[in-house]
Parts: structure tokens; sequence; C-alpha cells
């Protein structure tokens, strides 16, 4: 009996787990959990600095997984989703065919059910098309075929059509406002009470064209061939018609302020009764123009050719005309108050009845000149030649003769003149 109970005091004792004596340091439990403390709060800082790539990197993935998603929906609903690009292209093709079937007001509403899409229409043919009242805002019309359709009351300000076919077409009272029409064909087209302004209209063709009543404040005409385009009563300020053709083009009654035709073709063109005030045209030719009555106050013609041109009645007060050529110029009852004639070839030009008070006519060729009936205040001819040039009834008062040339086969007839004139030495009227 003492014997089995020792062996069972000994089983207990086997039995009972032997607690080892560590301390805290020692624990290598203890050790391994600050470690794996210390390295999850090094992982966290990690992660929050990179939250803002993460998320952002994530947008991405976001959008592609939802788009995977609906495209999985879509599909199990049996309707496949299509990409921002087809959608376009699919809006594009039915604005395409709305517009060949001529139902603008269809268009109309599906531009304003799709605010965010801007037509593209580029070498579309819409020939012949009516489409009155159409709305292609900013549109991409490059390259369209619009010859012989009808456009008036729409809408095609700040649309592109470049090197556009719009022969004969009638875009009447429609809105062109900052429109790109360059290198566009507008041959025969009517473009009446149109709103042009700003437009750019370099090297278009615009012969024939009707631009009467038109706005073309501040748009480019640079190199446009327009003979004989119309653009009668137009607002045409602060336009550009730099080397553009505007051969037998008529301007009656358009204001032109400060336009720019230098270098440009303007013979037998039309300018009577325009306003032309500070328009600039050096070297410009005028030949045979018509510019009865105009106001050309400030105008500059410097080197330009005015050879047989009508200035009859024109305002030329301060106008720079140097080096000119006015030869059978008519300039009758003109205003050539403090004009600038210096070296201006005048040859058998009229200037009869007109007045030039305090006019330059320096170094002028006034050979078979006429200033009959005119008003010579202050007007300085020095080195001026007068080869037959007639003053018939002439009033000259205060003006310089001296050092011109050829005086003594000029016609003096019948002057009402003073003492203060200045003449050449010797010279006996």
């Amino acid at each position: 009996m003492p014997e089995t109970k020792d062996t069972e005091g000994r089983q207990d004792t086997e039995r009972q787990p032997k607690t080892p004596k560590f301390t805290a340091t020692q624990d290598p439990h203890a050790s391994r959990t600050i470690s794996l403390r210390r390295h999850l709060s090094k992982l966290a800082l990690l992660a929050a600095i990179a939250t803002p790539i993460a998320i952002t990197a994530g947008c991405d993935k976001t959008e592609k997984s939802d788009t995977a998603n609906s495209e999985k929906t879509s599909s199990t609903s049996g309707k496949p989703s299509i990409s921002e690009a087809e959608k376009i292209a699919q809006l594009n093709k039915t604005a395409k065919n709305l517009l060949e079937e001529n139902k603008v007001s269809d268009f109309n509403k599906l531009r304003e059910n799709n605010p965010q899409w801007t037509p593209d229409l580029h070498l579309a043919n819409l020939t012949g098309k009516f489409l009155n009242k159409v709305n292609l805002k900013g549109a991409n019309l490059a390259g369209i075929n619009l010859e012989n359709s009808v456009s008036s009351e729409a809408d095609f300000s700040n649309t592109n059509l470049t090197g556009a076919k719009l022969k004969g077409s009638n875009f009447r009272e429609t809105n062109l406002k900052n429109t790109n029409l360059e290198n566009a064909d507008l041959t025969g087209a009517n473009l009446g009470k149109t709103n042009l302004t700003k437009a750019n209209l370099r090297a278009t063709k615009l012969a024939g064209a009707d631009l009467m009543n038109a706005n073309l404040t501040g748009a480019n005409l640079e190199c446009t061939e327009a003979p004989n385009a119309t653009f009668e009563y137009a607002k045409l300020d602060n336009t550009k018609f730099a080397n553009a053709n505007l051969h037998n083009a008529d301007f009656g009654r358009a204001t032109l302020k400060k336009a720019i035709f230098t270098e440009a073709i303007l013979t037998g063109a039309i300018l009577r009764n325009a306003d032309l005030e500070n328009a600039d045209f050096t070297k410009a030719n005028l030949r045979n123009s018509n510019f009865f009555e105009a106001i050309l106050v400030k105008a500059i013609f410097d080197s330009a050719d005015l050879t047989s041109a009508d200035l009859s009645k024109a305002n030329l007060r301060n106008a720079d005309l140097k080096n000119a050529i006015l030869v059978n110029a008519e300039l009758v009852f003109a205003e050539l108050g403090k004009a600038d004639f210096t070296g201006a070839n005048l040859t058998h030009a009229d200037l009869s009845s007109s007045t030039l008070a305090d006019t330059n006519l320096r170094g002028t060729k006034l050979n078979n000149a006429t200033f009959d009936s005119a008003k010579l205040i202050q007007t300085i001819f020095c080195g001026a030649d007068l080869t037959d040039a007639k003053f018939s009834y002439a009033t000259i008062v205060g003006s310089d003769f001296r050092g011109t040339s050829n005086i003594q086969t000029a016609k003096f007839t019948l002057l009402i003149e003073d003492s203060v004139n200045e003449w050449p030495e010797n010279f006996n009227k």
C-alpha cells in the first residue's frame, strides 16, 4: 500500500507542468509581441502616407471596375453599354441623317437633349438642303458641302467651316460670329444681314457674293477673292482686306473706319458715301474707283494708285496721300484741308472748286492740273511742277509758290488773291 501511494504521488508530480521563471525581457513571446507591434505601427504609418496615392490610383480602377460591373449588368439585362466615343459617333450619325432629311427641328432637339455634345459633320454632303434656323453653333463643319443650301436665320457662330463648299448658299440673317471660313468657297452666296463679327474669311472666295447690311466688324478678309461682291451698307470697322481682290466690289454707304486695304486690288470699286475715316490704302490699286462724297478723314493713301479715281466732294481732311498717283483723278468740290500730297502725281487731275487750306503739295506733279475756282488758303506748292496748270477764278490767300517749276506756263486768270502770297522771283502773273 505505501508503495502505491508513492507511485501515485510521483505521477501527479510528473503531470504538473514546470513553470519556467523568466523576466519580461527574457520572455521570448513578449519580445516577439513587441516586435510585431512595432512592425504593425510602421505599416500603419506607411499606409496613412500612401492613402492619397492609393485613392487616386484607385479611382481609375474603381471606374474600370464599375464599367466592368455595368457591362456585366447590362449584358445580363440584354442592353450592351457603349463608350463615350461610340455615343458621340452615334449622335453625329443621327445628326447627319436628320439634316439630310431636312429635319431641322429634330436636330435642334437632339442638341438640346445633349448639351455637352459638339456636332462633327466635317466633309458631310448637304447640298441643296433647307436648314433654316438650324443650331450648328461651335460645330466642326470643315470641308462640308452646303452648296445651294438655305440656312437663313441659323446659328453658325464659332463653327469651323474651313475649306467648306458654300457656292450659291443662302445664309441671310444668320449668325456667323467668330466663325472660321478660311479657304471656304462662298461664290455667289447670300450673306445679307449676316453677323460675321470677328469671323475669319482669309483667302475665301466671295466673287459676286451679297453681303449687303452684313456686320463684319473686326473680320479678317486678307487675300480674299471678292470681285463684284456687294458690301453696301455693311459694317466693316477694323476689318482687314490686305492683299484682297475687290475688283468692282460695291462698298456704297458702308462703314469702314480703320479698315485695312494695304496692297489690295480695288480697281473699279464703288465706295460712294462710305465712311473710311482712318482707313489704310497704302500701296492699294484704286484705279477707276469711286469715292464720291466719301468720308476719308485721316485716311492713308501712301503710294496708292488712284489713277482716274473719282474723289469728287470727298472729305480728305488730314489725309495722307504722299507719293500717290492721282493722274486724271477727279477731286471737284473735295475737302482737302491739311491733306499731305507730298511727291504725289496729280497730272491732269481736276481740283476745281476744291478747298485746300493748309494743304501740302510739295514736290507734286501738277502738269495740266485744274484748280479753277478752288480755294487755296496757305497752300504750299514749293517744289511742285506747274506745267500748264490752270488757276482761273481761284482764291489764293497766303499760299507759297516759291521753288515751283514751269510756273510761267501756268494760267492764273481773274484771281482773287492777297499780298501775303509768296511767288518766285521775277514771276509775272
